[in-house]
């Protein structure tokens, strides 16, 4: 089996996906993407994810720096849990 630390970035999403049970079409619609294919091509490591891994880290309850395999901590960032509980209390 293959190691976390040897995950690619489309490996690892997509293991967060799956732990969701979320399709890729779930997901690009619960983050804003225009479609699917997107995280396909993401997933596939076929394609690079720009600015959307941060909405994409957020629905997934995780830190954009761990999708980007620059951390090993999977929790959110403090800051992304700070603006969600405030917008859940302004909502």
């Amino acid at each position: 089996m293959q190691s976390q630390s040897m995950e690619t970035i489309g490996q690892r999403l997509k293991r967060l996906r799956t732990a969701k049970g979320w399709s890729q079409a779930r997901l690009a619609r619960e983050a804003g993407l225009s479609s699917q294919g997107a995280i396909g091509n993401i997933e596939s490591d076929a394609r690079g994810y720009g600015e959307s891994i941060v909405d994409i880290a957020n629905v997934l309850e995780t830190n954009p720096d761990y999708l980007r395999l620059q951390s090993d901590d999977a929790s959110p960032s403090r800051q992304i849990t700070q603006a969600t509980s405030h917008l859940a209390r302004i909502s």
